[in-house]
């Protein structure tokens, strides 16, 4: 096959996700299919043999652009992925969701057959950000996602949303997968005080940054670190940093792995239920668990079905911190150090979350898609 990966996303500011594109296409080039990736967010492409076009003067606007320069941008950018693949003329292309503008449907008719991963209910998500922004992909939304050949959702409760149920019949459920073996692991972190982590991406207010500040004031016994949002976002949510929180920034995936290695627990999505959502696969809880972190989290997963000592699930609601401090306080004392509890968060890594078998899965729905 010859797979065309749109990538919108600037990833050096999105690591997780970059592990995840990566390590995507490493096993689609494994099983012998030719990958192009093709980035709109900046107009390059880069071909199955490493070689790079790039055409990036196009795209550069300055971080205080208007919602209509924005929204120029993002057709400009469309333009350029209609180009690159009548260049590239793939066999399929697969891209997350695209935010509906000028040039988004002409998208399909060059896309040979087009598979959507659906990574969130776009129809809340956007309405919840800004009501005008959210009417406007509502209204437009279905330009693209009536081209879509077949559609990956990574949650059951997202396949059965109804705000996909009247567009491509091809579906399929698949979690986010990890590379587990490239992940490092180790099985006591030798810390005399309690060290949480939380990784997340800035503008995503159903990560619950804003309840991590909740945490570290009730929780002063503890430390925070944060991995992504900056002191001037946390500062703005806050009102007040408390003195035991640590601001990392973005930091690249060997890097954020070597700051995640030393920490006790891991901090998942706190507030998906302002997206109307209740489960979810965050990339996140994957890296936890391959470094064998227990984890704090308020929604399900799809990939952890049952009840597991690594993984506290707290209720999916405004008031899951607040009203749930104690337990929180009783789970991280119990964990923490707990070099059994972290084994078992890495064997349960190794056997339900290896990328190999995720996309092994992917690719079997690809030819599904493809022989329809």
């Amino acid at each position: 096959m010859r797979i065309a990966y749109l990538i919108g996303e600037d990833l050096a500011k999105h690591p997780g996700l970059k592990h995840k594109i990566d390590s995507q296409i490493h096993h689609w080039q494994a099983a012998g299919h030719d990958v192009y990736r093709i980035y709109h967010f900046n107009g390059t492409i880069i071909y199955p043999d490493d070689a790079e076009a790039t055409l990036p003067d196009k795209f550069i606007i300055g971080s205080t652009a208007t919602k209509w320069q924005r929204l120029r941008r993002l057709s400009t950018q469309y333009e350029f992925a209609i180009r690159a693949l009548n260049e590239v003329q793939p066999d399929l292309t697969y891209t997350r969701y695209l935010f509906p503008t000028k040039n988004v449907a002409q998208i399909g008719d060059y896309a040979g057959s087009l598979v959507i991963e659906i990574n969130s209910d776009d129809l809340a998500e956007y309405l919840q950000k800004r009501w005008l922004t959210g009417i406007f992909n509502s209204l437009l939304r279905s330009q693209l996602l009536n081209k879509a050949d077949g559609l990956v959702f990574v949650t059951n409760e997202l396949a059965h949303k109804s705000s996909f149920s009247s567009f491509s019949a091809n579906c399929c459920v698949i979690g986010n997968g990890i590379e587990v073996d490239s992940f490092q692991f180790s099985e006591k972190t030798g810390n005399s005080r309690p060290q949480l982590v939380f990784i997340g991406s800035p503008g995503q207010s159903w990560h619950g940054l804003d309840k991590i500040g909740v945490l570290a004031e009730q929780l002063p016994e503890f430390n925070f670190h944060i991995i992504g949002p900056d002191r001037p976002e946390c500062s703005k949510l806050w009102g007040q940093v408390p003195p035991n929180v640590v601001f990392h920034g973005y930091l690249a995936n060997d890097e954020a792995q070597r700051v995640v290695e030393k920490m006790d627990v891991g901090i998942s999505t706190l507030s998906l239920h302002r997206n109307d959502m209740q489960e979810a696969c965050p990339l996140k809880v994957r890296q936890y668990l391959a470094q064998g972190l227990p984890i704090i989290a308020a929604s399900a997963d799809p990939d952890i079905q049952t009840q597991q000592d690594f993984y506290l699930q707290l209720p999916n609601n405004e008031q899951n911190i607040s009203s749930n401090l104690n337990e929180i306080r009783a789970y991280v004392c119990h964990v923490a150090g707990d070099s059994n509890i972290r084994r078992a968060a890495r064997r349960y890594a190794e056997e339900y979350l290896s990328a190999s078998k995720k996309e092994a899965e992917r690719l079997k729905f690809f030819e599904k898609v493809l022989s329809s």
